[in-house]
């Protein structure tokens, strides 16, 4: 069942760059490289649950790096979280983010 504080937990993994690949996966693309979010593709992707304290304080400053127009920061930001708390090496997090910019630069290439 759903309670108000897991909300965190789904917008942080969504935004780090894992959560990102599994939407660009799951996802269909719309018109000039637009990608669009079902619940049908939601449902798929990869979610972090937990129940630590510190994940509302990375969600209140993702939602501030977002309102001031700094989406990478903000995906940096979720990502490291991420990565710590799972253990992701560097390197494999590196390979991650070449991975979600070449599946973003073919599906925008696809459309022109």
């Amino acid at each position: 069942s759903f309670h108000y504080e897991n909300l965190p937990h789904i917008p942080v993994s969504l935004l780090s760059v894992v959560g990102q690949l599994s939407l660009e996966a799951y996802s269909k693309v719309y018109g000039s490289g637009v990608l669009k979010v079902e619940p049908s593709s939601l449902k798929r992707c990869l979610v972090y649950k937990s129940n630590e304290k510190d994940i509302h304080s990375i969600y209140a400053q993702c939602s501030a790096l977002l309102v001031s127009n700094e989406k990478n920061k903000a995906m940096q930001l979720a990502t490291d979280f991420i990565n710590k708390k799972l253990n992701i090496p560097a390197d494999l997090s590196g390979e991650a983010l070449l991975a979600l910019r070449e599946l973003q630069s073919r599906r925008l290439l696809r459309t022109s």
